[in-house]
């Protein structure tokens, strides 16, 4: 069966007579490995690739900015947030960082979609204005906070406008600005592949460069959802192709149609997850040693079974590509340290809890890093068990290490003061 992707480039190379003539404008980065793939087939002879850029890259190339790093944008916004603010409503760094990205999500929305944000603003104070009425609620910011706003979004726009390193909203904006000169200035064909939903700017980008007759878009949709209106995933794609004056003079015809075509479906029932994901991880084994292996993907509707999928898989994988975010939470590495905070917060003077020393040394984190120590570990564990009882002080513990090895040095070593502990954790990782 052919992908869209396939289509779409066998669509893309009829159109220019060599393809590095051309720039293709994808959602995201997985999806170049894929066009790149999909190209390489149809070529027989050497070529040079055409220049590909996900939707992010090109904005950048567009406004000549880059995406500013997220904790140099928060540093940035708390000098203005402090200098904007009365001493005595200042919040601490802590409170500040809970926040603050939220916020900055805000302003960079407000930007790629290109609002009005004197009106908006405006609007926003006079709500929380009549919120503030009701004296049994009590909110998290006064009112004042609400009438700085402008002012902080101002003071951060203008400390940014300073050097090359925005958010991705103030981005966006510029591009708009440089878009027209752009344009003018390059004569390569644009395609824009893979699209759904849009911000205001990107949609002021694709129609700026479909009346240029620079470009052509192939929307990521099949059909099915674009023919019947009450498929919900074909709402924006519809509003486009009605409402943009390009298509109502040119109308729009590639559509795959995939969606109804014959697939063999296969449903399999588990008690629990564990067993759900060893299965999953026993059927790509299956799989791995078929030609055309690389287009299976595993989609997980819960992102804590990553782990017990990939565990399942046999040795002879070794090469797998993981496209999905990870909660840190849900890492062996976040439980370990967790478990020293909890021995070191337990802990009584120079004596420490003899459970929560053994779920340390019992942890998979540590036998796999310290394979080297396995024995010092296994004696540890023996004299736990013998001496029987419920703390065993720091110096005991010291004597039984006997500096054989700095891990364990560092987890069992005493901490007068918090600073203590980070420390010691920084000397692990470095470990």
């Amino acid at each position: 069966m052919k992908t869209f992707l396939d289509e779409v480039s066998k669509r893309i190379l009829d159109r220019v007579n060599l393809p590095s003539d051309c720039i293709i404008i994808l959602p995201n980065n997985r999806s170049k490995v894929y066009i790149l793939d999909s190209i390489s087939k149809l070529i027989s002879k050497p070529i040079i690739s055409p220049q590909i850029f996900t939707i992010s890259e090109f904005i950048n190339e567009l406004s000549d900015s880059c995406e500013v790093d997220k904790l140099k944008l928060i540093l940035d916004f708390y000098e203005v947030y402090k200098f904007n603010t009365p001493k005595s409503e200042i919040d601490n760094f802590e409170n500040f960082i809970i926040w603050a990205p939220t916020l900055l999500s805000d302003f960079s929305r407000l930007d790629s979609y290109l609002i009005n944000t004197e009106i908006f603003f405006k609007n926003l104070i006079s709500y929380h204005e009549l919120s503030f009425w009701d004296k049994k609620i009590r909110y998290k910011f006064n009112l004042n906070f609400w009438k700085r706003l402008p002012k902080y979004y101002k003071g951060l726009k203008k400390k940014l406008s300073l050097n090359k390193f925005k958010y991705k909203g103030l981005i966006y904006r510029e591009a708009i600005n440089s878009l027209s000169i752009y344009i003018e200035s390059i004569k390569k064909k644009h395609f824009f592949v893979g699209f759904n939903a849009l911000n205001n700017a990107e949609i002021i980008i694709f129609q700026e460069f479909l009346e240029s007759g620079l470009a052509e878009v192939y929307w990521d949709i099949d059909k099915l959802f674009i023919n019947n209106k009450y498929y919900l995933n074909g709402h924006f794609i519809r509003t486009y192709l009605n409402d943009w004056n390009y298509y109502k003079r040119n109308k729009y015809q590639f559509f795959s149609d995939t969606f109804s075509s014959n697939k063999n479906i296969e449903i399999v029932g588990f008690p629990d997850e564990i067993s759900q994901s060893k299965y999953v991880g026993q059927k790509i084994s299956q799989y791995y040693n078929i030609p055309e292996s690389g287009k299976t993907a595993i989609i997980l509707a819960d992102e804590s079974l990553l782990i017990p999928v990939i565990s399942g898989f046999s040795d002879e994988i070794k090469k797998f590509n993981v496209t999905m975010g990870y909660n840190l939470k849900l890492s062996p590495l976040y439980s370990f340290f967790n478990l020293i905070i909890d021995l070191h917060e337990d802990s009584k003077d120079t004596y420490l809890n003899c459970y929560n020393v053994l779920k340390i040394l019992n942890h998979g984190f540590i036998k796999d890093s310290l394979k080297n120590d396995l024995i010092i570990i296994k004696n540890f564990i023996n004299v736990l068990k013998k001496l029987n009882t419920e703390n065993i002080s720091f110096s005991e513990i010291k004597e039984i290490i006997n500096g054989k090895s700095k891990i364990l040095d560092l987890i069992f070593k005493k901490n007068i003061v918090l600073t203590d502990l980070i420390n010691n954790f920084l000397k692990m990782i470095n470990e």
